[in-house]
């Protein structure tokens, strides 16, 4: 309703409801993207996949082997979401444990009180390659407690190699090498790295019965234990080997002498995931033409799929590059063949859905990276050297934007080595790599968004709800400042205006047959319009939203439309109204979501004096008529009587 007979104007209120807070330092251009490490000509960063892992705030942790005081060194650095360091970090990061003698091939583990561990192997013992660890809070500094130098891990003057590490489910972390004894003996070992440095009276030797056992991989058994699985070359025929290690002793407390005991030739590094229950391990078995296996090892030390289960095995050499958990108790696995990578999906029982396994154009050390709708991500490096990306949907399918071939996502001048990368905490990723573009090895990142846009996302900016003046009420004016894809040639097509609908609008919508449609259907939202339905979608968060109208993008500098808000005036409050702006691109499937801003109309217009209004006085009666009113807002009519035709009516 509108207020009755209301003499006072009131002014419109704008309140913004969810600001728009931009992060204009991610990079839009695969051969600019955005630096983490860019030390000079001076200073060498490692050739290989830097080593990352998320903040869990949507940006990550990186380490990198760097040369700026011309002596290898393992530094670090923390990237927040707006493609930044974080506070407290530096431009170029920070040495985490300086000193005089080499370090090599650092990895990294969230610490899980919002820092990290770093590991790396280090020569300052005698001429030995020796594990030492390093505890980073998330703001850069060293820990409370922990040594500037580091933490020497392994104890034993023999050379180490094929470090790993992984969180133990509290504030510590588990650290994993290989041992070289001899040049025919490899041995695994095991070390638990407490929040403040404690260790296990020894390093358990996870696996030293002689010969040659390595490439270990560590899988937090989620609770803070670990699983290990590596390769057993000392047996014959060779083998995939697993243990599960408490938290307390470093006695492991069981054993899997071979997780594939039908196909001997296992020979070649294990990938392995921590699912519900467990883990599943994926290994490469070199009998024949070269094929992938995978087997799941429940948390009490049983195979649940026997014998393991055949991936892979065409007549092309299949190789397995990457798993993630697919967050359902099963796992995404990529396999490297030479015309392209295949994307399998695995469930709990390591059966495959419909519409997997996916294609995807072929990718070198493939790394794979949830996408938080039930999907994955793909990063991986190309034969010319470069950085691209893939996006596959929880169904198999390519997602809307993208392609077989890839996303460029490095492609600059000179040589971009394999990426890693992590998600961004929504349903965007964020990958890291090596890079050569100056000739020398540096480190840079580029964030991309789910239809396969590079910087961030190519949303129009919602800058004003405003009342509409004189007016009866019901309707504010939105402006909006344009995508950076309105530029002229095709990138979108048009904007789609939307109003969030209040849970009461949500229930009379569905009892009148309202379309109820998916948010990225564009052709059946078309449809329902030119077929006179009201449309309604639901957003990423839940909320209901209804098609209001739309504007062809023009390449303008700023738009703005006339709409009906949800609720009018009412006489105590003026209820608040959202509305969003949908940038649709031009590739079927692709939109883009302005931040929401909310305003109110307001009735501008009092009801006109009552004309004729008339009276006649007779035998002490009077008699009043009066012209009736037909403002649709009208509520009534009040009479006010006084002494004198200067009175002021009041309720009084």
């Amino acid at each position: 309703m509108r207020p009755p007979l209301r003499a006072a104007i009131l002014a419109a209120c704008l309140v913004a409801t969810c600001a728009h807070v931009a992060s204009a330092q991610w990079s839009t251009s695969s051969i600019v993207n955005t630096p983490v490490c860019v030390t000079g000509t001076s200073a060498s960063t490692m050739y290989g996949t830097p080593p990352v892992v998320p903040d869990g705030a949507g940006g990550f942790f990186v380490v990198w082997q760097d040369n700026r005081t011309g002596t290898q060194q393992t530094a670090a650095t923390h990237f927040s979401a707006s493609g930044v360091p974080a506070p407290g970090w530096p431009a170029n990061g920070v040495l985490v444990a300086p000193y005089d003698a080499e370090q090599h091939y650092p990895s990294i583990a969230p610490d899980g009180a919002g820092g990290i561990f770093a590991t790396w192997l280090d020569m300052r013992f005698g001429g030995t390659a020796e594990v030492m660890v390093q505890r980073m809070t998330g703001d850069g500094a060293v820990a409370p407690g922990w040594p500037a130098s580091g933490m020497r891990v392994s104890l034993d003057g023999y050379n180490e190699y094929e470090l790993s590490i992984a969180p133990d489910g509290l504030t510590g972390a588990y650290v994993c090498w290989t041992r070289i004894f001899a040049i025919d003996d490899y041995d695994v070992y095991l070390q638990h790295v407490g929040a403040g440095g404690a260790l296990w009276t020894t390093a358990a030797p996870v696996d030293a019965r002689g010969g040659v056992q390595c490439w270990a991989a560590l899988v937090p058994d989620g609770t803070t234990g670990v699983f290990v699985a590596y390769y057993d070359e000392a047996s014959t025929p060779h083998r995939t080997c697993a243990k599960h290690y408490p938290i307390t002793g470093g006695a492991y407390q069981w054993a899997i002498d071979d997780l594939f005991p039908t196909h001997p030739n296992n020979d070649f590094q294990s990938l392995a995931a921590a699912v519900t229950g467990g883990m599943i391990v994926a290994t490469y078995d070199a009998g024949g033409n070269g094929d992938t296996w995978a087997s799941m090892v429940r948390s009490n030390g049983s195979l649940a799929w026997g014998v393991g289960h055949a991936i892979a095995t065409t007549a092309a050499d299949e190789r397995p590059s990457g798993m993630i958990p697919d967050g359902e108790g099963g796992v995404f696995l990529a396999v490297d063949s030479p015309s392209q990578d295949v994307l399998h999906h695995l469930d709990a029982n390591g059966s495959e859905p419909p519409g997997w396994p996916a294609s995807v154009g072929p990718a070198f050390q493939a790394r794979l990276l949830p996408d938080g709708t039930g999907g994955l991500y793909m990063v991986g490096n190309e034969s010319a050297g470069d950085v691209l990306g893939w996006r596959v949907t929880a169904g198999g399918a390519l997602a809307p934007g993208w392609s077989f071939v890839g996303k460029a996502v490095g492609t600059a001048y000179g040589l971009q080595d394999a990426a890693g990368g992590v998600s961004d905490g929504g349903t965007g990723a964020i990958a890291v790599f090596s890079d050569a573009r100056t000739n020398v090895w540096q480190v840079y990142a580029q964030n991309i968004d789910r239809f396969a846009q590079l910087g961030d996302e190519p949303a129009a900016t919602l800058s004003t709800v405003r009342d509409i003046p004189g007016d009866q009420g019901g309707w504010v004016k939105l402006t909006w400042f344009p995508s950076r894809l309105d530029d002229g040639v095709g990138s979108m097509t048009d904007y789609w205006i939307f109003r969030e609908v209040p849970p009461s609008g949500l229930r009379a919508a569905r009892r009148a047959g309202a379309a109820f449609l998916a948010q990225d259907d564009a052709e059946a939202i078309a449809r329902a319009i030119a077929a006179g339905r009201r449309v309604l979608v639901t957003d990423a968060q839940g909320y209901a939203w209804e098609y209001v109208g739309s504007q062809p993008a023009h390449a303008g500098t700023a738009y703005s439309a006339v709409v009906a808000t949800a609720r009018d005036s009412m006489p105590g409050s003026n209820p608040l109204t959202r509305f969003m702006i949908e940038t649709r691109g031009a590739t079927a499937g692709t939109f883009w979501d302005s931040a929401p801003d909310s305003g109110y109309s307001v009735d501008n217009l009092v009801p006109m004096p009552p004309s004729p209004f008339t009276g006649n006085y007779a035998g002490g009666t009077t008699a009043l008529q009066w012209g009736a009113n037909h403002e649709s807002d009208l509520a009534g009519y009040r009479l006010y009587r006084g002494s004198s035709t200067a009175f002021t009516p009041s309720p009084a």
